[in-house]
């Protein structure tokens, strides 16, 4: 009686051990973490009714979803190490862990990145005749800030020591340059309002000025989108998405392509070599002969995925 008593005893212990293992169940991989495209990825086991959080550097609390017992926690990359605080409650038992995320290089300045992508973008949608007279002004504008004088109080004092007649013939080529100066005002002007015109037609295909801290959707078209990760005046990454659909037809792949080419572009890569070895790729991918690999282009990292309906490329440093 006395053995029965104490192998139920025995037994009773070892399925409280293993309740009590159930309840503060928490993993969390690695300790250490590397960003994988945009983000470091956290995943892990808790026990099934445990609610779970997590805090990057002592920030606010943050929740994430318990599906079966399994949890995922999607970091931002920035370029200082982060410290992440991942929390398991349940049934007033509570079990921390914390995971340090590496830093990354930024991919590139983001004001700098916006104003260049929005430029080019607006440029190819602007008429033959605005595109000549870009070019024009810009060129005539840069010959015009040579010939004006570095010092106008000096260039007074030179033209007034002057013979008389020099002095009237420098006085007409002034006269001529500030001619010129307000004409090719007048010309700004216009070809100003015709930019604006069409980046405002264009809105949707354009960078955000201000775009939230972390990752979000920055360009959402029909047969493509651009997400990117800001931080703090940095953009750490970007992610050009397709349409498996959409790639199989020029005309709605152009979308994509034009995106993506002015993306490799500003961020440093070659563009064209970039796009050589895509559809090298593709072309292999689609046939079955291999899978995609990572491309490289002047220290810039192209990391492309394919899922069943979607094309993605992650671009980070």
């Amino acid at each position: 009686m006395n053995k029965k008593i104490g192998l139920l005893l025995s037994l009773g212990a070892v399925a409280l051990a293993l309740a009590g293992c159930s309840r503060d169940n928490l993993t969390v991989g690695a300790s250490t973490k590397k960003a994988d495209g945009m983000v470091a990825i956290i995943k892990g086991r808790v026990a099934s009714k445990a609610k779970v959080s997590y805090s990057i550097d002592n920030a606010a609390t943050q929740s994430t979803k318990n599906v079966g017992g399994a949890y995922t926690i999607e970091i931002p990359s920035t370029t200082k190490e982060q410290k992440v605080k991942v929390t398991a409650k349940n049934d007033g038992s509570t079990i921390s862990k914390t995971v340090t995320v590496e830093k990354e290089k930024r991919l590139a300045d983001f004001s700098k990145f916006k104003d260049s992508f929005n430029q080019a973008i607006v440029g190819m949608n602007m008429s033959k005749s605005d595109q000549q007279l870009a070019q024009k002004l810009q060129k005539e504008g840069a010959e015009l800030k040579k010939q004006a004088p570095a010092d106008p109080k000096k260039a007074q004092a030179e033209l007034a020591a002057m013979p008389a007649a020099e002095r009237v013939q420098a006085m007409q080529k002034m006269k001529a340059m500030q001619q010129q100066a307000s004409d090719l005002k007048k010309q700004s002007a216009q070809l100003q309002s015709d930019m604006d015109k069409i980046k405002n037609d264009k809105k949707d295909q354009l960078i955000p000025d201000s775009p939230k801290t972390g990752v979000t959707e920055w360009v959402n078209q029909k047969e493509y989108q651009i997400r990117g990760n800001y931080q703090n005046g940095d953009m750490m990454g970007l992610t050009v998405i397709a349409t498996t659909k959409a790639m199989k037809h020029p005309s709605q792949a152009k979308g994509f392509g034009t995106a993506f080419g002015i993306a490799a572009k500003e961020v440093g890569a070659n563009p064209k070599d970039v796009m050589n070895q895509f559809k090298s790729y593709s072309k292999k991918a689609k046939s079955g002969q291999t899978t995609m690999k990572t491309i490289t282009s002047n220290g810039v990292k192209f990391n492309i995925g394919l899922s069943t309906t979607r094309l993605y490329i992650y671009i980070t440093k």
